[in-house]
């Protein structure tokens, strides 16, 4: 799936920065879109590594932040990990 027919989907400041980097979404992010993960539904991602989960979480978290206000909570399981989302949120 093409980034840009999300566009009616995303807020426009998360479009604006998905679409500068990113073109396709990899098939396991898609279903996750297909299944209304940008509309706030329960959706439980289980992929292997290197498949896109992060994006998946971040595009979930972020619109719904930018659309609704309020906070979100990521859970990663090893500590490296967890420095490392927090470097990357924190920018």
């Amino acid at each position: 799936m093409e980034i840009e027919k999300l566009k009616s989907d995303l807020n426009p400041k998360l479009y604006d920065a998905l679409s500068a980097e990113i073109t396709e979404l990899r098939p396991a992010q898609e279903k996750a879109v297909k299944k209304d993960l940008l509309n706030q539904a329960n959706v439980l991602v289980c992929t292997p590594t290197a498949s896109g989960k992060t994006l998946i979480a971040e595009m979930a978290m972020l619109n719904n932040i930018y659309n609704n206000g309020g906070k979100a909570v990521y859970i990663v399981p090893l500590k490296a990990l967890a420095t490392e989302k927090y470097r990357h949120f924190a920018n």
